[in-house]
């Protein structure tokens, strides 16, 4: 799905909400899921980087697709 504002930001969050449940998420505790948040967001350049798509960590404006990005990487990243 593609996040371009924040009304596409909240169909994304309430599907991923609606998947909270479900058994795909590697860290299913609240701890380890934001363990996994922290160590994505200190790696995440990389990932944009190798994907070619801009970012900028630098800035003091986070995109609604970024912070989509990061909880999805939450769900697994260790």
């Amino acid at each position: 799905m593609e996040i371009k504002d924040r009304d596409d930001f909240l169909v994304f969050l309430r599907r991923f909400i609606d998947q909270t449940n479900a058994e795909d998420f590697e860290n299913a505790t609240l701890g380890d899921f934001l363990e996994g948040m922290h160590g994505w967001i200190e790696d995440m350049d990389g990932y944009y980087q190798n994907r070619g798509r801009p970012h900028d960590s630098a800035g003091e404006t986070l995109r609604w697709s970024t912070l989509a990005d990061i909880l999805q990487a939450a769900r697994y990243y260790e």
